[in-house]
């Protein structure tokens, strides 16, 4: 193109030094090579037209590409206004935690507190324990505070796209400012989630959801709830509390079969596994440091059931003698096989009583 425009200058020079000059050479000339002019002029507007198409190509995709930049810068804009924004709802749900973090805490290390905190995590029933931490006065409210941050965290996040991880970096910051003993009351608070007796739902399952969905209680030791025990000293407590569990279940099932036998009243009544203590259930239904060990004692106890028969059995052979000379044809063998049946059965019902209270 530039060859065409040097060429077009030079022949415009050349017509004006002639016209100048009135020399009109470049008219006879062009008289004589009319139809060579007429072959450069048009393949000169051909060239035109193409570089014309060109630049207005250019043109278009230049328009584009600063569309799409537009666009783009946009979309970032839009990006960085919902970062801020919930970053800001943020900043001031976990700014009211505080606060009321902060009373929980005053609460718990008063006398009253402590005395309910030592109270709550002695229970052997789920349910009464729970009852103890609904509409109370300042641990309620707490927990209120707290399932609204997290509600918020998993629902309103700014990346639609965002997987748990992400979420992560603002619950666990949450999860960090949390004493030990107020964790344990979260996890006991999103235990029940049915109806349990006539007029009671507690209905807290999503609460419970986002706890696991967050390992809130990964680093949580609900062994001692004041956070004061070693992994190795919590793991041997854990052991003695399952095994005295177990043990005393059994002992309560034996004396109750050897008195029914001594009255003839076999098969009267029965007890079946009630017995839901707070520390366990909770080791049972969330994730944390003692989960491991809690479920290889309970793979193991259908083997260990017969040792502590045999040894309730033992300690109890003189009763269990008397009650079978007043019995009606109950002989010791067939005795031994029902009480362990009901064991057997009694150890499934006790992981149907844990798993009553967990909901992923």
């Amino acid at each position: 193109m530039r060859v065409f425009v040097i060429l077009i200058f030079i022949l415009i020079l050349i017509i004006s030094i002639d016209m100048y000059w009135g020399l009109d050479l470049a008219w006879v000339w062009a008289k004589s090579n009319a139809s060579v002019l007429g072959t450069f002029f048009t393949a000169f507007a051909f060239v035109a037209t193409i570089w014309s198409a060109h630049e207005g190509r250019r043109s278009s995709t230049a328009a584009i590409k600063a569309s799409n930049i537009s666009e783009e810068s946009l979309k970032l804009s839009g990006k960085i206004s919902a970062v801020q924004t919930f970053e800001s709802h943020y900043s001031l749900l976990l700014e009211q935690h505080n606060i009321y973090h902060e009373k929980l805490c005053e609460y718990l290390d008063s006398k009253v507190g402590r005395d309910l905190l030592n109270n709550i995590q002695s229970k052997n029933n789920v349910y009464l324990a729970c009852r103890q931490l609904y509409t109370h006065p300042v641990i309620s409210p707490y927990m209120r505070v707290l399932y609204h941050t997290l509600d918020f965290v998993s629902t309103s996040y700014y990346n639609e796209n965002g997987d748990v991880s992400e979420h992560k970096k603002y619950t666990s910051l949450i999860r960090s400012l949390i004493r030990n003993d107020i964790l344990s009351l979260v996890g006991l608070n999103a235990l029940i989630m049915k109806e349990k007796n006539p007029g009671e739902n507690y209905g807290f399952e999503y609460y419970q959801q986002l706890l696991h969905k967050y390992d809130f209680f990964e680093h949580v030791n609900f062994i001692s709830w004041a956070g004061e025990t070693t992994l190795d000293d919590g793991c041997n407590e854990l052991s003695k509390k399952y095994e005295s569990l177990i043990y005393e279940h059994a002992k309560s099932l034996i004396k109750l079969r050897i008195s029914q036998v001594a009255n003839n009243k076999i098969g009267a009544s029965s007890i079946y596994f009630k017995k839901t203590p707070v520390k366990l259930v909770l080791i049972y239904v969330y994730k944390n440091p003692f989960s491991g060990k809690l479920n290889e004692l309970i793979n193991k106890t259908p083997k260990d059931i017969f040792s502590i028969f045999n040894c309730l059995w033992k300690n109890n052979a003189k009763e269990t003698d008397f009650a079978l000379q007043k019995s009606r044809g109950l002989n010791a063998g067939l005795l031994k096989r029902k009480i362990l049946s009901e064991l057997s059965d009694d150890l499934t019902q006790m992981k149907k009583e844990f798993d009553s209270f967990k909901h992923i």
